[in-house]
């Protein structure tokens, strides 16, 4: 009996047997899939009855712990007669460049294939300019990132590397659930604070105060205040006040590292909205926490314009001024509002919630191009991540 060896590699298995396979088949030695009775298959097709491939019989353990065949007594393992030394054993480094080449290629054609039938979808279901605007969210960094996953994890597939495809595709899908316009929203939806009515439209008595917390606002490069994504919140104040729907406005917020406070950013642009000076009332804190404790103390020995103003026929108690001693609204972001109100709650006080910036929407239906990942989203998604964690450690 003499013994036809196979090598044994990462993925795969090659076995060369010259005895067992025509010139052909030597020449096209396979690296093979193995089914389930353990047979290793030729590229060139499976054995013939007849021929000298009946003489394997079933696998064997060499002595090496490798994988061999044995063939019939007399036959050589090697045809005509060939050291062991002449088998070939695996791909030279231009064939496994050649192989991996034509893997990334499927790859990337599945993946452009994907593209076009998103950007395709949606110009049926809104016409070119929705067809133009998916094309452009695909050609974005997070868009080009998605694809390249998907590329990445079908080269793997078809390579058999299997840790690799595994690895790829939780990417992909992992950017394609953060990074995606519907999940962000309904993410969003769950945290926003609920509103039962428009604030400006209620008959409700004027409130004393409306605290405005920071976070809306910065300075540009020419010195010059601007508005950022919560801009609502400071129009909101204004609004309020030119309704006549409350007494005063409370700004909060103090600059990180030098920069300018927020409270005073806040009463530049209340007062550039028409909002009066003498209404208008500053507390500090760079973070919410410190906002609130800083309100606390604002409330527990209010300045005296602020009493004069609200009047004074309501004096604050001698333990500083309780919580529903005075009339209070609170305005910030939906999805900031219920850490607002849980850390109001830490420090006594007691507001009413006047939510505004609601990201969530409420859009008329979806289309294929809200399956596409942009930042946009990922941002929307990592805002309402945050508010999370902070009610999950309490804070």
């Amino acid at each position: 009996m003499s013994d036809c060896l196979l090598k044994p590699f990462r993925t795969h298995t090659l076995w060369y047997c010259p005895g067992l396979a025509d010139q052909q088949g030597r020449e096209e030695f396979i690296a093979g899939g193995i089914d389930r009775a353990g047979w290793r298959i030729f590229r060139g097709g499976t054995p013939q009855d007849g021929d000298r491939n009946n003489a394997v019989t079933q696998p064997a353990q060499g002595d090496g712990g490798e994988t061999t065949f044995q063939a019939a007594d007399g036959d050589s393992p090697h045809e005509n007669g060939a050291a062991d030394g002449d088998c070939p054993q695996e791909k030279n480094p231009g064939q496994k460049r050649r192989t991996w080449t034509a893997a990334l290629l499927r790859g990337g054609v599945f993946a452009a294939t994907l593209a076009v039938v998103l950007v395709g979808a949606s110009g049926l279901a809104g016409g070119k300019s929705l067809a133009a605007r998916a094309a452009t969210d695909l050609a974005m960094p997070v868009g080009i990132l998605w694809l390249l996953m998907l590329a990445l994890a079908i080269a793997c597939a078809s390579k058999h590397r299997r840790r690799g495809a595994i690895c790829f595709t939780a990417l992909w899908i992992a950017v394609g659930i953060s990074f995606n316009g519907l999940v962000a929203e309904r993410w969003m939806k769950t945290l926003e604070f609920p509103i039962d009515a428009d604030p400006l439209a209620t008959d409700s008595p004027p409130f004393d105060a409306v605290v405005v917390l920071g976070g809306y606002a910065q300075v540009n490069l020419f010195g010059i205040t601007e508005v950022g994504c919560d801009a609502q919140r400071i129009v909101l104040a204004a609004q309020l006040w030119h309704a006549g729907k409350t007494k005063s406005i409370l700004c909060t917020g103090s600059g990180p590292l030098g920069a300018p406070d927020a409270s005073t950013l806040g009463r530049q642009l209340l007062r550039s909205l028409g909002v009066p000076n003498r209404v208008i009332f500053e507390s500090f804190g760079e973070n919410t926490s410190a906002e609130m404790a800083g309100l606390r103390l604002f409330f527990d020995s209010p300045p005296q314009a602020w009493q004069s103003l609200i009047g004074t026929g309501r004096v604050p108690e001698s333990n500083g001024l309780a919580s529903d001693s005075r009339s209070l609204g609170l305005v910030t972001s939906a999805f900031h509002m219920p850490r607002a109100l849980r850390l109001a709650a830490a420090n006594q006080l007691t507001f009413s919630a006047l939510p505004c910036a609601f990201q969530s929407g409420s859009s008329a239906s979806s289309t294929p191009r809200d399956l596409i990942p942009t930042a946009a989203a990922g941002r929307s998604f990592a805002i309402a991540t945050k508010e999370f964690l902070a009610a999950w450690v309490g804070r």
